[in-house]
C-alpha cells in the first residue's frame, strides 16, 4: 500500500489542525507555514516537523487523511474555480472545533506556491461566517485597498451536502515583519468608508456590546467606570470604517517593493472604528510573541495612538483628545471576546488610575 496523499496533524486535545499533503516537501512546508507563521518556536517547531514528517510518512508512521471526499466534502466545487489546481497539492488548516470550525483551503503548485485561498463550511454558523467574508470582499473591491487584499474568485452554497465555500486569490508570500509602519497607517487609512457616527453613538454602540458583563462577577464594577469615562468624553465624529478584526503580522503579507497584502477577512466588521486594528496588531505580538508586561504592553498601546495622530496620512489628530478612549474600547472588546484571560485584561485596563482621566 502506498503512502497515503493527506496526512492529519492533530492539536494536543486530538482535534485534527492540520490535512498535509504529502506530494513532496515543499507543498508539506508550505501548509505547515499557515500556522502562525511569525511565531519563532512555531518556526522552530515547523521546521522540525518538516524533517520527521516525510520519514514517518515513508515508514507508515502517520494518521491517513484519507481521500479528499472523506475530510472535504464537496471540496471539488470550489477547486473548479481555480483551473490548475489539483487536489494532491492543497493542504487545509482547520479551526477549533465548535459551531464556527470551518477548513482554511490552500491551493499550491508543485512548487509549494499558493494559487489560492479558500474557505469551506458545513455548519449554520461557519456558513455565516463565509457569506460574511464574501461580503466584505466583495465591498472591499471597490476601495483604494483593492489591490492589497484578496480577491474574490466565486462563493456558492455546495451541491448536494450541507454547506458553503468562497475561494480568493493568493497575493505574495513574504512575511511583513513585527513593526507597525508608515504603510500600516497608509492601509488604515484607505478603510474609511465615508461614513463618520457621532461619540454618541459610539458609546451608546459599545454599552450594547458589554451588557452582557455586568452579569459576570467581578467585571461589573470595572465595566461601568470605563463607560463612565467614555460617556463623559466630547469627541468629535469619529470616521467609520472597515475594520479587519485580526490585523496582526500573521495575516500580512509583502511583496517584494515591499506594498502589503492582508489576508483573513473573517472577523472584520463594515462599522468598525479607527485605531482598533493598529491597536490590535501591537497588541496581539506583544501579548502571544514577546510576552511583554501589563505595564509594557498598556504603554505601548498609548505610544502607537500618539504616533498615529502623526502617521495617518488622511485622519486629523483631533480626533482623539484622550489617548485613553480607544484603548479603553478596545480592551472592553477583549473582554466581550473572552478571546483572553479576563483577569490579564483588567488588570491592563486598572494599570494606571490616569487611564480613565481624560486630558
Amino acid at each position: 500500500m502506498g503512502k497515503p496523499a493527506h496526512i492529519l496533524f492533530r492539536r494536543r486535545d486530538g482535534s485534527i489542525r492540520l490535512i498535509l499533503p504529502t506530494a513532496n516537501r515543499r507543498v508539506l512546508r508550505s501548509v505547515l507555514n499557515m500556522y502562525f507563521p511569525s511565531r519563532l518556536l512555531g518556526k522552530v517547531y515547523r521546521l522540525a516537523q518538516q524533517i520527521v514528517m516525510p520519514v514517518q510518512t515513508r515508514l507508515g508512521w502517520c494518521e491517513s487523511a484519507g481521500d479528499v471526499a472523506a475530510w472535504g466534502k464537496g471540496l471539488e466545487q470550489a477547486l473548479a474555480l481555480v483551473p490548475s489546481a489539483r487536489p494532491e497539492y492543497v493542504g487545509a488548516l482547520i479551526s477549533e472545533p465548535g459551531p464556527r470550525s470551518k477548513l482554511t483551503l490552500k491551493i499550491m503548485d508543485e512548487a509549494g506556491q499558493a494559487l489560492a485561498y479558500g474557505r469551506v463550511g458545513y455548519t449554520p454558523m461557519a456558513m455565516e461566517v463565509i457569506r460574511h467574508e464574501t461580503t466584505v470582499l466583495k465591498v472591499l473591491a471597490n476601495m483604494p485597498v483593492a489591490s492589497q487584499v484578496p480577491q474574490l474568485l466565486g462563493a456558492a452554497d455546495l451541491v448536494g451536502h450541507m454547506g458553503c465555500y468562497m475561494m480568493e486569490s493568493a497575493g505574495p508570500d513574504l512575511e511583513a515583519g513585527h513593526e507597525l509602519t508608515y504603510a500600516h497607517f497608509q492601509f488604515l487609512s484607505g478603510l474609511k468608508t465615508g461614513m463618520t457616527k457621532k461619540w454618541t453613538a459610539v458609546v451608546e454602540q459599545l454599552d450594547n456590546d458589554v451588557a452582557p458583563l455586568f452579569k459576570i462577577q467581578g467585571l461589573s464594577a470595572t465595566v461601568d467606570n470605563a463607560m463612565q469615562f467614555l460617556k463623559s468624553l466630547d469627541l468629535p465624529d469619529v470616521p467609520v470604517v472597515i475594520e479587519h478584526g485580526d490585523f496582526a503580522p500573521w495575516n500580512i503579507r509583502c511583496s517584494q517593493d515591499g506594498g502589503l497584502f492582508i489576508l483573513d477577512w473573517e472577523h472584520s466588521r463594515r462599522d468598525g472604528l479607527p485605531w482598533m486594528d493598529a491597536l490590535h496588531f501591537v497588541f496581539r505580538y506583544l501579548w502571544l510573541v514577546r510576552r511583554q508586561s501589563h505595564e509594557s504592553i498598556r504603554n505601548e498601546l498609548v505610544m502607537t495612538i500618539r504616533s498615529g495622530q502623526r502617521s495617518y496620512p488622511t485622519w486629523d489628530a483631533t480626533l482623539v483628545k484622550s489617548d485613553s478612549a480607544f484603548i479603553i474600547i478596545f480592551f472592553l472588546r477583549l473582554l466581550v471576546s473572552n478571546r483572553y484571560e479576563r483577569e490579564e485584561i483588567i488588570s491592563m485596563i486598572l494599570i494606571t488610575p490616569t487611564l480613565f482621566t481624560p486630558k
